[in-house]
């Protein structure tokens, strides 16, 4: 009975010992997925800022040259050649990305808000863009919150897991220490654990059993 008293506590003190290893390896893990997410989104950004100023210096250099050229060509009465209508915008710019297109857009609701609020061209004003204009950014609005609850439910996923883990490990600890189950008993084996009876006998006993952790 001393013996396997004996051994009983040993295993104890075993599985408190893995689950100890088990808990440091899934905060080390935790760190190591935590620090990857920020080097990710701090590339993410820097990409993006990068390529945004780009395009933004660009258009700026573009919508200027195109203000000389109509310039002129108002001086030299060839308004024809350089006729807005004539740029088509869906071949000019779709394609490119979200982001260039909202730009697009608030630069066109900026343009007719500040210089020509109740002008209409080709039956088109302010007041039918920037209808269009709530069609395009509720779904972007929508995305944003989309990522945000992910990124909510995921730290209560984590939080929640952790409770269960613990209450797990009471659980087999209480199986441990139950004498009508134990560690020899079919219960433990469902847990995902290898039964004692099951388990390679050797001429040395080693110090230290393996418990194999829960799958």
């Amino acid at each position: 009975l001393e013996s396997a008293i004996s051994d009983l506590e040993s295993a104890i003190s075993d599985l408190d010992n893995a689950f100890s290893d088990l808990d440091n390896a899934f905060s080390d893990l935790d760190n190591a997925h935590s620090g990857l997410d920020t080097a990710h989104s701090d590339l993410e950004s820097a990409i993006s800022k990068k390529k945004i100023t780009i395009i933004k210096n660009f258009l700026c250099f573009f919508d200027k040259l195109m203000q000389i050229a109509y310039g002129l060509s108002s001086y030299f009465r060839i308004e024809r050649i350089f006729n807005p209508y004539s740029i088509n915008l869906e071949e000019k710019y779709m394609g490119k990305g979200p982001k260039h297109n909202e730009n697009i857009i608030g630069r066109a609701l900026n343009a007719l808000q500040t210089i020509a609020p109740d002008a209409k061209f080709n039956n088109l004003g302010l007041t039918e863009i920037s209808a269009q204009a709530e069609l395009c950014m509720a779904p972007r609005r929508k995305i944003v919150e989309i990522k945000t609850m992910k990124g909510e439910q995921i730290v209560v996923r984590e939080a929640e897991d952790e409770k269960m883990l613990k209450m797990l490990e009471r659980i087999i600890l209480g199986i441990l220490n139950d004498e009508r189950f134990g560690e020899d008993s079919a219960l433990y084996e469902a847990f995902g654990y290898v039964r004692k009876s099951s388990r390679r006998s050797g001429l040395t006993r080693r110090k230290k059993k393996e418990v194999t952790p829960m799958p």
